[in-house]
């Protein structure tokens, strides 16, 4: 379950904007899968491609250095994002989770289809119901 956590976790982290790359992609599947035991590990997870080809903690930390020193030249999606976006993108978010909600419960797939279309909403910003 703690994989499926990640998973979920990723999806929220990608700055409210489900990430559309390959590998992005490929890291979330492994992480979602219905059955535990098809589940990469902790340790398969850090040799997948999405992780290991993140950049050293030398350069990520200089990046986050650089955007707490000048926070003003950066886009206003950090304060929309603790902010909260417009209220019409939250009634219609509301809306939409309301009807995941009624027809989605990731646990109870009896398909691959089911658990492919859960998978393909929780890219799409939805969280687990």
């Amino acid at each position: 379950c703690d994989i499926w956590s990640l998973g979920i976790t990723a999806i929220e982290m990608a700055e409210g904007k489900p990430r559309k790359s390959q590998q992005f992609v490929s890291f979330l599947d492994s992480c979602l899968k219905k059955d535990p035991a098809e589940r990469w590990s902790a340790e398969e997870l850090l040799q997948h491609p999405f992780i290991a080809g993140l950049p050293p903690k030398k350069i990520v930390r200089a990046e986050i250095r650089e955007h707490l020193q000048v926070p003003q030249k950066r886009p206003s999606r950090i304060y929309t994002i603790l902010c909260g976006v417009k209220e019409a993108a939250l009634r219609a978010r509301a809306s939409a989770r309301k009807q995941l909600r009624r027809t989605c419960y990731f646990c109870a797939h009896k398909t691959l289809a089911e658990e492919k279309a859960a998978q393909q909403m929780a890219l799409e910003g939805f969280p687990c119901c």
